[in-house]
């Protein structure tokens, strides 16, 4: 050491700087090395030296964590907070005094790191420490760092150095997605089902905070509504966890059908933020099957009339593209039930047809009438519309009948009542008791109900009490006719039929092909016959009343003839059905048979523009 900084430390010590003697006293050597020893230990322990000040008596900060340290608040809930300490202490000096003691500053709040109290703080002797608590409250998910100073000022020592502590959290939370992939189910077969399916998932990290379930991902999956059933839900779904909900869709009807299903969450949106969140899910199915359809509608009355064959014709119908067993028809069965349903046949018919789009099936059906009499039964197809593909579902009926229809007891002249005319009849035959051969005219009745009129059925041969019975038995007399009329008829198909014109109201009467009637006497039970005063009427027992209309002819027979518009518009064709009852002769003495109704419906109104122009044409050029 030179003796110049040797001196200044001698007079930092002592205040005073000795010279070295040239002479080369022992004590003297003794006592410099001392005071060399002394101003080492005190000068170059002081901060401008690289000390650390302990024996130079000021204060000194010092941090926990360290300076250069890293105070980490680890996992935090968004929207919740973590606290961690930051503890300053003074380790300077050892001798008293305030100049001694550490004054300063923590760090303020800085980003999502909030002081919880007031930074400054104040003499702080040696050796103590003071601490202050700093919350961590990030407000969405990510990491998050800050480099937080504390400092010291001390105006009265030398400068005291501060610390530097790098402030780390994270933050989590639970994140919703809602998976839509399965809420369109495509083309469903009506009668069936399929599930759309929507798939929550918790694709967030909230229960790295540790808190437990009230860092999972919490909601709610609602009901659904119309052709989808589904009860949704609540959820709480950890992190990584997932959660499905069915809606069964079963469509009632063709076409595109969707539902709506809100799913509302608690926490967890999808910015990171842990707020609530709301999304409307979309479910999508399109309805689709078979369409039965016939040319006769179903619940309709197929008349054979006298006829012995009949024709169904079955189509399948779809709106729907040709969608194989989404859309075929399978014609299951086909039975035929009822009283006379040994008389009826069903011809071209395999179980478990199957109708394509747009195919159709003609079924063949006949009737044996074993000899005459009216005939009937039920014809009942079932099919898998509306249902699974090839399991029994829809079924359409349709009542048969065909065949005369059957005479009742005491109905002597075969007219389809019983009423004073036939026992008239029967007592100018006077065959009563006398033992004598008797026929149906005579009063031979114990063989009905059976036969037609001009084909009556066999008794016993003779007109006896057994008859009078069956006459009673019947109860028949004085009622009316018994013969009601059937739909579905034809023009000139054989058999009688009455016309009505639904525009106009116009009554009239088609004869049989090639055959005149003699009499016909139609009734209503409404008493329609209330428009215009009818037509072609006026012989001696001829007869026009709101409840009846009766023509007769005796020596003489008519065909074809209208009675007028006597009746009002716009009926329709099954109140006709259920109120005319129609009986009359045929041109040999010969009842009437079956009858049926010929219904004439209104015109669409283009057909009728046409003819109101055509009309007008007419009239146009007939006055030129």
């Amino acid at each position: 050491m030179r003796v110049g900084a040797l001196c200044a430390a001698l007079r930092t010590r002592t205040g005073r700087c000795w010279s070295y003697p040239r002479q080369r006293s022992t004590w003297f050597f003794v006592g410099a090395m001392v005071a060399l020893s002394l101003a080492s230990r005190t000068v170059f322990a002081r901060p401008e030296f690289g000390g650390d000040c302990t024996a130079c008596h000021g204060p000194r900060l010092s941090s926990t964590p360290a300076n250069g340290g890293e105070l980490d608040f680890g996992p935090t809930l968004v929207g919740q907070s973590s606290e961690r300490e930051l503890s300053i202490t003074n380790t300077g000096g050892n001798s008293g005094g305030r100049a001694k003691r550490l004054s300063g500053n923590f760090p303020e709040t800085k980003g999502e790191f909030i002081l919880d109290g007031a930074s400054r703080f104040t003499d702080l002797a040696r050796n103590t420490t003071t601490s202050r608590t700093y919350q961590y409250a990030p407000n969405s998910r990510g990491s998050d760092s800050e480099s937080m100073a504390a400092t010291a000022d001390n105006s009265d020592n030398l400068p005291v150095s501060g610390s530097t502590v790098t402030f780390t959290g994270q933050g989590v939370a639970p994140v919703i997605s809602v998976d839509t992939q399965a809420a369109e189910v495509g083309d469903v077969r009506i009668g069936t089902s399929a599930a759309a399916r929507i798939t929550i998932q918790n694709t967030g990290d909230g229960n790295l905070s540790g808190i437990g379930a009230a860092s999972n991902l919490n909601g709610t999956a609602e009901v659904s509504t119309g052709d989808y059933s589904g009860l949704g839900g609540n959820f709480s779904l950890g992190d990584g966890v997932s959660q499905s909900f069915d809606y069964l869709f079963a469509p009632s009807s063709h076409g595109q059908q969707s539902a709506v299903v809100p799913i509302s969450s608690d926490n967890g949106a999808p910015d990171g933020t842990n707020a609530p969140h709301a999304v409307e899910v979309t479910l999508t199915g399109n309805g689709v099957g078979p369409v039965f359809s016939s040319d006769l509608p179903p619940g309709s009355i197929l008349d054979f009339g006298s006829a012995a064959m009949q024709t169904l014709t079955i189509s399948n119908l779809t709106p729907d593209p040709d969608l194989g067993d989404l859309t075929d028809l399978t014609l299951l069965s086909a039975m035929i039930s009822g009283p006379d349903a040994a008389l009826f046949s069903i011809d071209g018919f395999s179980p478990g047809t199957v109708l394509s789009k747009a195919d159709t099936l003609n079924l063949g059906l006949g009737l044996d009438s074993q000899g005459g009499g009216q005939r009937n039964a039920v014809l009942t197809l079932t099919t898998d519309q509306g249902g699974p593909f090839g399991e029994a579902a829809a079924s359409f009926q349709y009542s048969l009948t065909g065949g005369s229809a059957v005479l009742l007891a005491g109905d002597a002249n075969m007219d389809y009542q019983f009423n004073q005319l036939d026992l008239v009849q029967v007592q100018i035959a006077a065959k009563y008791l006398t033992g004598q051969a008797a026929t149906w005219g005579d009063g031979d009745w114990n063989g009905a109900p059976g036969g037609t009129a001009g084909a009556p059925p066999a008794g016993d041969g003779q007109f006896n009490q057994l008859d009078i019975i069956a006459a009673l038995g019947a109860n028949t007399y004085l009622k009316g006719p018994y013969a009601a009329i059937q739909s579905g008829g034809q023009p000139s198909d054989g058999q009688t039929s009455i016309v009505y014109h639904a525009l106009t109201g116009e009554l009239a009467v088609d004869a049989p092909s090639g055959t005149n009637l003699t009499s016909i006497s139609i009734d209503s039970a409404a008493s329609i016959f209330t428009g215009d005063s009818a037509r072609n009427v006026g012989g001696n027992f001829d007869n026009a009343s709101d409840g009846n209309i009766f023509k007769a002819t005796f020596g003489g027979s008519f065909g074809d003839l209208s009675f007028g518009n006597v009746a009002p518009a716009g009926l329709s064709e099954d109140f006709l059905v259920q109120d005319l009852t129609v009986v009359g002769t045929l041109q040999g003495g010969r009842g009437l048979g079956a009858v049926d109704l010929i219904y004439v419906p209104v015109p669409e109104p283009s057909c009728l523009m046409l003819l109101a122009l055509g009309i007008g044409l007419s009239l146009l050029y007939g006055r030129f």
